[in-house]
């Protein structure tokens, strides 16, 4: 498969570390039915963490795991290749390739205005123009000249994408560029300043935003200041399926079983993630009051769940139809029994498939041995996962000495001092490096010019114009 590649870039998924070894029949069984204790009722009101983050920044996860990358191997054929060898659909580059589509040019249908100085088309302020030409084609080639139909997919995760188009209209209305004459001279047009101005607050907003509510505050400072301990080769930045397929699928167990968008009833998470979505426009009754999710003001909006071993049944009574469709893997999941597809299941099979090292086997190599969690850590019941159950079937399943690494994050996440408020140190090492690697690699990110660049002050519907420094002062900046 041909596809565009970026300066600096392989355009393939990678390793960071060693493979396991290839599961068999019996071990995808354990792990089906570990996947299964996964599925149980998370966090109830009152019982949330003292640094519970919004729920927003689940999806804004999301968002930025779209962006990074895309493995369009089918379920069913992930282990007969090597991560060497999977192509990634995506630019690794925190760069919007998934939201501005190819540009103007390669994308025409998402534009309007002077050529040159293009605005994106977007429909009562939340929506995307919808028609057949969203539709999937099967044809992965062409999937960066239009945007990512998994964001377009989920109401949420919709209008995340809707905000940063909103945002380079609004860059291109205040005439706004990067603020550094060289760089600006070089974009040359409006449409180019505008968009390499979003970009980069966009990656301000993930580095000065993101990752510090999610990591572990000593692994961030180290791996932001000292850069990431996993080295890439020069010119060749990839993808870890370690990352993509695993550790930054921590995202699972933070999504809530309902969402109220705006003030009325609440919706459930299948309601709002459908295929549907991607062709049909978004009702007045869909649009989403962002207080709800993001703090802006003295509105506390509602939180994520905690990064647990207890994960939604809204993402294990997702159908198989669907399921394929979002994850677009190309084949009709069902477990070994005939069950209904199970997010974690699939998760946890596929990373078996794909030989993921073993959450133990990933801290020997990362040296943090001091750090790794005991047999009663790992099947225990904590004070934040109560009367889990999955630590049991761990356990008989015999799968404690070497945890399914999927299991293993989540597990870290709920130990003290975490307490399912952010990743504990191996998923904090292993997310801060990849993102950290995407700045430094990608030869366009603001990261290169960090000492001279700082977010602009953008013109906010209300009061003075100010930085954008969180999703709260984005979402106040667009009138929201």
């Amino acid at each position: 498969m041909d596809l565009p590649v970026a300066s600096g870039t392989n355009g393939y998924f990678g390793r960071m570390f060693a493979a396991g070894n290839p599961p068999d029949a019996g071990y995808l069984e354990k792990l089906e039915q570990l996947g299964h204790s996964l599925l149980q009722e998370g966090d109830s009101e009152g019982k949330f963490g003292p640094n519970r983050i919004a729920a927003g920044y689940t999806y804004f996860g999301q968002l930025i795991a779209h962006d990074l990358s895309f493995d369009g191997v089918p379920f069913a054929e992930c282990g007969q290749c090597e991560a060497e060898e999977i192509p990634n659909a995506r630019t690794p580059w925190l760069d919007l390739d998934h939201v501005y589509g190819g540009g103007p040019e390669r994308s025409p249908e998402l534009y309007a205005g002077e050529k040159g100085a293009e605005r994106f088309r977007i429909v009562n302020n939340c929506d995307l123009p919808r028609g057949e030409r969203y539709k999937r084609t099967g044809d992965q080639t062409a999937r960066l000249a239009r945007p990512d139909l998994r964001n377009l997919e989920n109401v949420i995760v919709l209008q995340l994408h809707v905000l940063f188009m909103r945002l380079h209209n609004a860059a291109i209305d205040q005439r706004l560029g990067c603020g550094i004459p060289e760089v600006e001279q070089e974009d040359g047009t409006p449409f180019n300043k505008a968009a390499r101005l979003v970009r980069w607050q966009y990656q301000w907003l993930i580095r000065n935003d993101f990752l510090p509510k999610l990591l572990d505050p000593s692994v961030a400072v180290r791996v932001r200041t000292s850069g990431p301990r996993f080295q890439w080769p020069r010119g060749k930045f990839f993808i870890p399926i370690e990352f993509s397929a695993a550790v930054f699928r921590f995202g699972h167990s933070m999504v809530r079983p309902k969402y109220r968008l705006n003030s009325a009833p609440a919706f459930t998470f299948r309601d709002l993630a459908d295929p549907r979505w991607a062709v049909e426009p978004l009702s007045s009754e869909l649009r989403i009051d962002w207080k709800r999710f993001f703090h802006r003001g003295g509105f506390t909006p509602a939180p994520a769940f905690g990064i647990d071993t207890r994960i939604t049944p809204e993402l294990g009574a997702v159908t198989a139809a669907h399921a394929t469709r979002v994850n677009a893997e190309g084949s009709t999941p069902r477990s070994h029994h005939g069950q209904p597809f199970a997010l974690p299941v699939r998760t946890l099979q596929r990373g078996a498939s794909m030989r993921l090292p073993s959450g133990q086997a990933l801290v020997r190599q990362l040296g943090l041995e001091a750090k790794m969690l005991t047999a009663q850590q790992l099947t225990g019941a904590t004070e934040t996962a109560g009367g889990d159950r999955s630590g049991t079937i761990l356990a008989e399943s015999g799968l404690v000495a070497d945890t399914p690494l999927f299991y293993y994050i989540l597990r870290e996440a709920e130990m003290e001092p975490y307490c399912g408020d952010r990743l504990g140190p191996v998923g904090s090492q292993i997310v801060g490096d990849v993102i950290e690697g995407a700045f430094r690699h990608d030869p366009d990110s603001y990261w290169h010019l960090a000492d001279r660049w700082k977010p602009p002050a953008w013109a906010f519907s209300v009061g003075p114009a100010r930085p954008i420094n969180f999703m709260g002062d984005l979402i106040a900046a667009l009138g929201e």
